[in-house]
């Protein structure tokens, strides 16, 4: 009888460990699968991206991983924040040219602090929007509506005006959602001459051209630079 429980428990043991390890090893072999899944998609669709890729990769995420996912960039920058600040820190930049739009990866230490995506028109790459009555906002086809400027969430505005670039951001902190914390929504700069008191019912309408996510709101003021 001692035999015979002993055995049951060391059985019953062996079958929760097993369980456990086929657990872990299906947990891996999807994420595996889910890796794969995008990186044939951005391989076999003349070097597109999914349009719901701003869930694909998440923040904090190892370069070596980002760079398995959606392969090497067109273009490498370093910024030394202290040349240009008087502190800071250094900051990676990696640019991706698709054909349904341009990325942006900042990185420091190895490590995704900041995505930034602009889609091309008619490209339909989803942005991330809480609290929006649109189920699936799409980067080009979504404006600034009734949901920005909300008392209740952090936000402040970012611009800049050069012989390139005219625009602004929108930022928001909404907590810690996912692996981040911060949103920037980006649209043209236009018909604003007052650009020390901006307001957000200022570009109630506007469309929204870009999308970012950081853990760093200071990294948005990089979108210039890329695009």
């Amino acid at each position: 009888m001692k035999d015979f429980i002993i055995n049951l428990i060391c059985g019953s043991l062996g079958g929760i460990i097993g369980g456990v390890i086929v657990y872990y090893i299906q947990l891996e072999n999807e994420k595996k699968k889910k890796k794969n899944h995008i990186k044939e998609k951005i391989e076999d669709c003349i070097k597109t991206i999914p349009q719901d890729f701003i869930y694909s990769i998440k923040i904090g995420m190892s370069m070596k991983k980002v760079e398995e996912i959606i392969g090497v960039p067109v273009f490498t920058n370093t910024i030394d924040e202290n040349e240009l600040f008087g502190s800071g820190s250094i900051i990676n930049i990696n640019e991706y040219k698709f054909e349904n739009c341009s990325l942006k990866i900042v990185h420091q230490k190895d490590i995704l602090s900041a995505i930034i995506i602009s889609s091309y028109s008619g490209s339909k790459i989803e942005l991330i929007r809480p609290g929006s009555d649109v189920e699936m906002p799409i980067i080009g086809n979504f404006c600034v509506d009734f949901t920005f400027g909300d008392e209740n969430i952090d936000s402040q505005i970012i611009h800049d005006i050069s012989m390139r670039d005219s625009w602004f951001g929108i930022i928001e902190y909404h907590g810690r959602i996912g692996d981040y914390n911060y949103y920037c929504y980006y649209g043209k700069l236009q018909g604003i001459d007052d650009l020390e008191n901006l307001q957000i019912d200022q570009f109630q309408g506007e469309l929204i051209e870009a999308f970012g996510i950081s853990s760093d709101s200071d990294l948005f003021k990089y979108y210039s630079s890329t695009f």
